[in-house]
């Protein structure tokens, strides 16, 4: 692998077509020629290619049939290299992700290509502005056709969109039309956590953000609900102990005394008794997260993909770092820009805590 192809990455997506068919007619759609960087894939690719529209189901053996018949099976590898392609294929949970990457590796190539010429250009001495507007345009040209236009809706199709939401709501059984928090004042306004929302819990420190937004990840996992929870300032193990000792509604035993203190044999039963509730709540802590907000991204389209997340929490927003290092405010604008863009395009609601700075003067909360 280098910073332009993956190879593995492209023998599992052609091994997956060969595999199985209905892995096939999901995703052959989606999958171009140019994606491959390796001229094998790109002759397996075209044979399935051809296959497909000859209406000719594909295997292993009527690839191979193809192949030769074109007179190009030995030229990449005979038999074995088809059998390559699909020994190490264990499953498809990830193989729209895996066609995301190949796009961004073929866009990576196509840059690569038109820098090249456009250095190539520079240095035989062109005239400049010939040269930029080439660029420009073959730039668009990448542009463009990276752009399906799924993301387009037309009005026609959003009030289409709302209206099966109506229906959706008069045929559900459920009160709410979102996740519900477990603050009944908050559901009732809103219809709980709704999917594309980025919800903020802004307040002073030490004024409990953690346990609302524990409580209200407690509250929606009791519901069969899963989400993911990220804290930059503990671990799981001290999350966990605090839902515990929530869950135990017994004001004499805290989270620190489940962690540091040794508990009598009736507590200790009694807390262990409670433990279930807990466990069985489908709550998802990555444990490799640091405060980069890359990291944090990747991590909840990770879960999304692999655990199918329902909503996200993230505490909290103050220590998060980004690429912008022009100033503070930039930097914060650009993580709740990212973190909306996130929660829109994996279709979940993402709550983030964020710091109140203190003003004895005047109390009432700003937007500073």
């Amino acid at each position: 692998m280098d910073a332009f192809s993956n190879i593995a990455i492209e023998k599992k997506v052609l091994g997956s077509m060969i595999f199985a068919d209905d892995v096939l007619r999901e995703v052959y759609p989606t999958v171009e020629e140019e994606m491959f960087s390796l001229s094998q894939h790109r002759i397996v690719f075209q044979a399935i290619q051809q296959m497909v529209k000859s209406n000719i189901s594909v295997d292993m053996i009527t690839l191979a049939n193809t192949l030769k018949s074109h007179n190009v099976l030995d030229a990449i590898g005979g038999v074995t290299f088809i059998n390559d392609l699909t020994s190490r294929i264990t499953s498809f949970a990830h193989i729209q992700t895996d066609i995301l990457l190949l796009k961004e590796y073929q866009k990576k190539r196509q840059l690569l290509t038109i820098c090249k010429t456009t250095l190539s250009r520079l240095e035989y001495g062109e005239d400049v502005f010939d040269i930029l507007d080439k660029h420009v345009e073959r730039l668009n040209e990448v542009y463009v056709d990276s752009d399906n236009g799924e993301h387009i809706i037309t009005t026609q199709q959003a009030v289409l969109q709302v209206v099966e939401q109506m229906d959706h709501n008069r045929s559900n059984d459920k009160v709410l039309t979102g996740i519900p928090t477990g603050f009944y004042f908050f559901d009732k306004k809103t219809g709980g956590l709704q999917a594309g929302n980025l919800i903020v819990i802004a307040g002073e420190s030490s004024q409990g953000k953690t346990s609302l937004a524990l409580s209200i990840t407690y509250n929606a996992t009791r519901q069969g609900y899963s989400g993911a929870y990220y804290s930059l300032e503990m671990g799981s193990k001290e999350l966990v102990a605090r839902l515990m000792a929530m869950n135990l509604n017994r004001e004499n035993i805290k989270p620190s005394d489940l962690l540091y203190k040794r508990l009598d044999d009736d507590t200790y039963s009694f807390v262990l008794n409670n433990a279930n509730n807990i466990s069985n709540c489908q709550i998802y802590f990555d444990e490799r997260v640091n405060s980069n907000l890359s990291t944090i991204v990747r991590s909840i389209k990770i879960l999304k993909a692999k655990y199918n997340i329902q909503f996200a929490v993230v505490d909290y927003l103050q220590i998060m770092t980004a690429f912008t290092k022009q100033n503070k405010e930039s930097e914060l604008a650009e993580i709740a820009r990212e973190l909306k863009n996130v929660a829109v395009k994996e279709r979940i609601p993402i709550i983030l805590l964020s710091q109140l700075a203190r003003d004895r003067i005047n109390p009432e909360p700003t937007n500073s």
